[in-house]
Parts: structure tokens; sequence; C-alpha cells
């Protein structure tokens, strides 16, 4: 292809990533071939505030002042993260095309600042505490091991040690406090009174 078909290619190029993905996606055409490497066409020029003919790269440096040097400008670059010197953070590629007489370089420039801006408010509005079926369960349990303990303490025996007198006295004292309102009280209370679940029952039948 001629120089001249090239830059048009790349110029209808240019404009259609822009239009596509909209006024945060500025994209240009560099004469890779002259000195400052001046922009020939930009689109979307507000991401970096550079203008057709001006030499200032990414950042917002002057040809000489930033990082880049003619032997770094003749790769590649894609998908780079850039932060420029007014805080915006971009997502930027640069390739070249290389040709008889023509050497450009299409730059795509993504400003994304306003969508890390707005990761961070969901990410922040996304965090939750605990699940709430599991806090209440372990809110029940903790309220369940306190009565039993408070009951057992009044008998001042331990269950171990009680026989079933005892333990009926315990059994009325939890009925009295609701105790067996909780989930899975018949189980908690029948552990720690070291007797069957079919022994608690029968207990809440005689209380």
């Amino acid at each position: 292809m001629e120089k001249e078909e090239v830059l048009d290619f790349l110029k209808r190029l240019a404009e259609s990533i822009a239009v596509m993905f909209g006024e945060n996606c500025e994209t240009l055409i560099h004469d890779m071939s002259v000195p400052g490497h001046p922009i020939l066409a930009i689109y979307h020029p507000q991401v970096s505030g550079r203008e057709v003919g001006s030499t200032l790269d990414i950042y917002g440096n002057k040809p000489g002042e930033g990082i880049f040097n003619e032997t770094i400008l003749k790769r590649d670059f894609v998908n780079m993260q850039v932060v420029t010197m007014t805080g915006k953070r971009i997502k930027s590629t640069t390739i070249h095309f290389h040709g008889d007489g023509y050497s450009y370089a299409l730059g795509i420039n993504y400003d994304y600042t306003k969508l890390q801006n707005m990761n961070q408010f969901l990410n922040n509005f996304l965090q939750v505490n605990r699940d709430l079926y599991t806090e209440i369960e372990d809110t029940e349990k903790t309220g369940l091991e306190e009565i039993v303990d408070e009951c057992i303490s009044v008998i001042g025996k331990r269950p171990e040690a009680m026989g079933k007198k005892e333990r009926l006295q315990v059994m009325t004292l939890l009925k009295e406090r609701n105790a067996f309102h909780f989930q899975k009280a018949v189980p908690y209370v029948s552990e720690r009174l070291n007797v069957s679940r079919y022994t608690i029952y029968k207990y809440m039948n005689e209380i």
C-alpha cells in the first residue's frame, strides 16, 4: 500500500475505534518518521488534552523529557497502564506500521478513571458482614449455651454427678427460660446432661 493509502486507512480505523468505544477512548496517529513524532490525526483529544501537531507523549512530557527513546518507540505496547500528570488512569496501546517511505503509530488510549472509582464504590457497597442465617444460628447457640450454663450452675452439680432428680430440676429451669424454643435445643441439652435425646423428651413430658 502507498503512504497515503496507509494513512487514510489508519485514520478511518482510529476514528472507528473512537466512535465505537465512546468519548473516553482517544485514538491518534503519530508520524514516527519525524522528530518528536507529531500527531497527524486525533479523535476524542480530551482524554490526553493533545491536538494535531502536538509532540507531547501520553504522560504529557515534551520530546526528550519522558521515558521514551527511539529504540523503545520502535516496538508495540499493548494494554499498558498509564497514570498521567493530571492523575488520569489510562489503558494504552501503541501499534507501529512501517513501510516504504512511512512510519506511523496507531495509539489507543482509554481513560478508565471513572470506571475505577465506580469499581471502588461497588466493592465498598457490596461488602457485607456474615451470612444472616449463620449469624442467627450462632446467636441462638450462644444464647442457649448461656441459659444451660446458668441452669446447671443453679443446681450446683456437674452434669455427670447428677441423678434424675437434679436433671429434672435443670429441665424445669430450662423450660422456664424458654430454652427449648431455640433450634437444636434438644440435642444440645442431651449432650450437656449426658443423656439421650429420648430421655430429654421423656423429661419434658414429665415436667
